[in-house]
């Protein structure tokens, strides 16, 4: 089964950027990450991913971007 995430950047400041990540049929989650440790939280949950792998699959993407020295607007996870 293919998998396709919209990251999308909706706040930033001099300590955090929070992003909203989601599938395309609308279903997504919150995610907070912290720019001084480069450590995410999960602020708000993906409906059906108990487990946390949509979370996991965000996070990666923008640590990522963070360890190039950015972060972008949007990202895309797709596998």
């Amino acid at each position: 089964m293919a998998v396709y995430l919209e990251i999308d950047k909706f706040f930033e400041d001099d300590a955090c950027v929070r992003y909203r990540y989601a599938r395309t049929d609308g279903c997504g989650g919150e995610l907070v990450f912290d720019k001084s440790t480069g450590v995410s939280t999960c602020e708000k949950p993906m409906d059906g991913d108990d487990e946390g792998v949509n979370f996991g699959r965000a996070n990666r993407k923008v640590q990522l971007a963070w360890k190039e020295g950015h972060l972008p607007l949007r990202l895309i996870w797709a596998s």
